[in-house]
């Protein structure tokens, strides 16, 4: 656990300045990373030793870490002060209850189908969300085109220093 635990510490580090550094178009290092992700999985699913399990799922682990940061750029950039709190709650809370939901699941899907299958399907997670990065709002101002209603409760224009 302390290896894929350290990878994921790493990625996370490295998906926070490549988002600074994309300047929030999160897609940049969504897409690719996520692209890396479902393979490792499935090849995590199907190696026969545990080692090969341990490098595959250590990418896997590193290369979803790597979205973690993107993943909070635009709100955290496109939100006011007063709504990032809350914004940031709501991304952790869906990433909390997928947390607590995916694994029962996959264990059903696991003993009801096989080990090989769950894991198969744990790979359409990394494929959805490099498809919803895509169509996603990328910056403040598609961030606050996309609100309903058009309702604007970000800044529209950065405040003078």
């Amino acid at each position: 656990m302390a290896v894929p635990s350290l990878a994921a510490a790493l990625g996370t580090l490295l998906g926070g300045r490549l988002s600074d550094r994309f300047e929030g178009h999160h897609r940049k290092v969504i897409v690719p990373a996520m692209s890396v992700a479902a393979p490792a999985l499935c090849l995590m699913a199907l190696s026969p030793s545990l080692t090969g399990a341990i490098a595959c799922g250590t990418i896997a682990v590193f290369a979803a870490s790597l979205c973690y940061m993107p993943i909070f750029a635009v709100p955290l950039r496109s939100l006011t002060p007063e709504l990032v709190g809350v914004g940031s709650a709501v991304i952790v809370f869906g990433g909390q209850v997928a947390g607590m939901v995916v694994p029962p699941v996959l264990g059903a899907l696991a003993d009801a189908v096989s080990f090989e299958a769950a894991f198969a399907v744990l790979a359409l997670g990394p494929a959805i969300a490099a498809v919803l990065a895509l169509v996603t709002p990328q910056d403040t101002e598609s961030f606050n085109a996309a609100l309903p209603r058009r309702t604007t409760l970000v800044p529209t224009e950065k405040e003078p220093t």
